[in-house]
């Protein structure tokens, strides 16, 4: 989704720093921006990706449901996952476990997210100082057969 949108920005920022730490040069055509999380925002924007003439062959998400998406748009262009594209998504939502074959993704504690936004609106409500305004969260990968980890290789 576009920069603007809040909770994209730190992702964006998370994604240009770990390029950088890992010594990869951010090319922007590999990256492609859709008006938001929607499914089918991630099926149009993945069949861009994966209809280009070096195709890749892995896809991370800003989102679990542009990952459902981008399932969509591997099925319908018959690109077997994750043999020929590795999928993963963000945020852990619960029909993550459910997608053929189940989406790797990063989960998001969203009940300590709540928490905190819950805190930080009274705070603001009563014209008080936030006692942090900005917090960050601890995440977790959370592996599925989507990413190919799990894909037993047949070669010794």
């Amino acid at each position: 989704p576009p920069r603007d949108i809040p909770s994209a920005a730190p992702k964006y920022a998370g994604y240009e720093r770990a390029l950088a730490q890992a010594g990869i040069t951010h090319q922007p055509e590999l990256t492609e921006t859709v008006p938001d999380f929607a499914v089918e925002s991630g099926h149009n924007g993945a069949l861009r990706l994966l209809d280009s003439p070096d195709p890749p062959t892995a896809i991370v998400a800003a989102s679990d449901s542009l990952a459902i998406g981008t399932i969509r748009a591997a099925r319908q262009l018959a690109i077997p996952i994750p043999d020929n594209l590795a999928i993963i998504g963000n945020d852990n939502i619960a029909s993550a476990s459910d997608t053929a074959p189940p989406l790797t993704t990063i989960d998001t504690p969203a009940a300590e997210l709540g928490s905190h936004t819950i805190n930080m609106l009274e705070q603001l409500i009563a014209r008080q100082p936030l006692e942090q305004p900005a917090i960050t969260l601890a995440t977790r990968l959370v592996v599925r057969q989507s990413c190919g980890c799990h894909h037993q290789s047949r070669h010794p």
